[in-house]
């Protein structure tokens, strides 16, 4: 039986560029330089793809749940149109207490793991900042850190981290050699 493969992508300075810190409307979606076929070339190769974004401008009543989704709908869009992304967590709250959901909370990850089949072990968490890395600890997926120059990680999730990069490009090659797809990688 072949192993059922998926990437847990973060949304904001993984796969769209936030130079603003808070984006509640979708004309502000722009996505990151690659992310449009480091993303068809994951659903080609069969990867469930899923968003986990914490969103606490919702929380903090700079824009709607809907606004946030909004955004969503036009990074798929722009990403490739349909829908890309297998199902979207969007934490709202403002720490995990308020919001159970939000990273570095493995709470998302195990609840669609189960959902679909999958292994925690099979799964990458792709994203920016120390509580997307702290999310792959926790759930026992494998971390890669992108665009996050500078960021600082617990040296727990240090061991979740399997790469450091400066682009999507870079971190798809790296999935495609630990999951041995070196033709797609390329």
């Amino acid at each position: 039986m072949e192993k059922r493969r998926a990437i847990f992508f973060d949304r904001d300075n993984t796969l769209n560029q936030d130079p603003l810190g808070y984006i509640g409307d979708w004309r502000q979606i722009c996505p990151m330089p690659h992310a449009r076929p480091i993303v068809q070339r994951a659903l080609q190769a069969g990867y469930l793809l899923f968003l986990i974004t914490n969103q606490s401008g919702v929380g903090r009543g700079y824009f709607s749940i809907e606004a946030v989704r909004a955004c969503n709908r036009r990074l798929e869009e722009l990403l490739g149109g349909g829908q890309i992304f297998t199902e979207i967590g969007i934490a709202t709250g403002l720490d995990a207490v308020v919001d159970p959901c939000r990273k570095p909370s493995p709470k998302f990850l195990k609840k669609m793991c189960a959902r679909h089949g999958l292994v925690p072990e099979n799964c990458w968490v792709v994203g920016d900042g120390a509580a997307d890395m702290a999310m792959a600890r926790r759930s026992g997926a494998r971390g890669i850190l992108v665009h996050g120059e500078g960021t600082v990680l617990d040296p727990d999730d240090e061991k979740a981290c399997l790469g450091r990069y400066s682009n999507l490009d870079s971190a798809w090659k790296l999935i495609g050699k630990c999951d041995g797809l070196a033709r797609i990688a390329d």
